[in-house]
């Protein structure tokens, strides 16, 4: 019987003890990523990341923010799956996770691709018809926006108002709205 007892008492101070590791690399990981994620921004803002990758790729995007994203839930995947580890449950999470990873990438790349295409696709028409310096006209519900093309972009065009205000129209709209040509400033 005592040993029966010792026993029961020596499963559950493993049990503590492994509850009690999982608890510690969660709170640190989640500690580590907390500090990543505020020491990334600082060092985009900076470097001024999303000005940079704009004019390469030609795309405005908050790519800063999702670098950021993409990097901190690293971080937190990964120490789940070493907390999830001290009860021996890796394999089966590690394929859970991943395949779970790829099904949001995939759907994410879909997601984005939904918004880009049709943009890039009216770009190409765009660009026949108006090109950068052109003033234009745009009927809008709201009112006519009057302006120069300052830049005439895969997904969206740039109209630089009177006023110095710019205007970032989306050229899949821009192509499905009355636009005139007014004359080239």
């Amino acid at each position: 019987m005592l040993h029966s007892v010792e026993s029961f008492f020596t499963q559950i101070e493993y049990y503590v003890n492994t509850l009690v590791v999982m608890l510690v690399i969660l709170l640190a990981g989640f500690i580590v990523g907390r500090i990543v994620d505020r020491l990334v921004r600082k060092i985009f803002l900076r470097l001024e990341l999303d000005n940079v990758v704009t004019k390469l790729i030609g795309f405005r995007r908050n790519y800063a923010r999702a670098t950021k994203t993409t990097i901190v839930n690293l971080i937190y995947i990964v120490t789940i799956l070493l907390a999830l580890r001290q009860i021996h449950a890796d394999r089966i999470v590690v394929a859970f996770v991943l395949g779970l990873f790829l099904f949001i990438i995939c759907v994410s790349v879909l997601l984005t691709g939904i918004e880009a295409i049709p943009n890039i696709l009216a770009w190409l028409k765009l660009r026949k018809r108006i090109s950068v310096g052109d003033r234009i006209t745009v009927a809008d519900p709201t009112g006519n926006i009057k302006g120069t093309v300052t830049k005439l972009m895969p997904t969206d065009t740039h109209v630089q108002l009177s006023k110095g205000d710019v205007v970032f129209l989306p050229n899949n709209e821009l192509l499905h709205t009355h636009v005139t040509k007014r004359s080239r400033s």
